[in-house]
This record gives structure tokens, C-alpha cells and sequence, in this order.
């Protein structure tokens, strides 16, 4: 079976921004089952709302990949979520 055309498309588009197959496909998958396979809604602004799809998944984990280092660095000396979150002490999950 050949690929679709427009998978292909987009994985074009956002190779050239040098962005992973891998977090393509997990991108594009949760948008077409969002967008309920509105290809015209990802293919806008030249797959726009899947770049930022992307970009977005890559900002939670780093923020979730601070928190984790802070919960084995807090004595509360300024750990990585008092930082994120400017709560030095008061609300630190530590």
C-alpha cells in the first residue's frame, strides 16, 4: 500500500525544520483523532498547529523533566520548581 500523500507532506514540512519522525508521528496522530482526520485544520499556515503540537509536547516534558530533578535536589535552597514556579519555600513540593 502506498502512503498517503499527505502524511508524507508533513513529515516533509517538518523534516525540514529538523524535527524527529518520531515526534512527528505522535503529533499528527493526536491531531487527527482530535481534528476528528481534518487534514485542512494540520495542513494550514503549512502545518503550523503541528509544529507547535510538537514544540508544545517538547516544552511540557522539559518543565516536567525539572520538576523531577527538583523533587531529588530540594532542601529548598532554590530548587528548579521554586524557580519555575516562584515559590521559594512556600509551596515546594519538597
Amino acid at each position: 500500500m502506498a502512503p498517503n500523500k499527505r502524511v508524507v507532506a508533513a513529515y516533509r514540512a517538518m523534516g525540514s525544520l529538523g524535527i524527529d519522525e518520531s515526534k512527528v508521528k505522535s503529533a499528527l496522530k493526536k491531531l487527527l483523532k482530535v481534528f476528528d482526520k481534518n487534514w485542512e485544520l494540520i495542513e494550514a499556515e503549512n502545518y503550523r498547529v503541528l509544529a507547535d503540537a510538537i514544540f508544545e509536547e517538547d516544552d511540557n516534558t522539559v518543565c516536567f523533566s525539572f520538576y523531577v530533578l527538583s523533587l531529588y535536589t530540594c532542601a529548598c535552597m532554590f530548587c528548579f520548581f521554586c524557580m519555575l514556579t516562584s515559590s521559594v519555600g512556600s509551596r515546594c513540593p519538597n
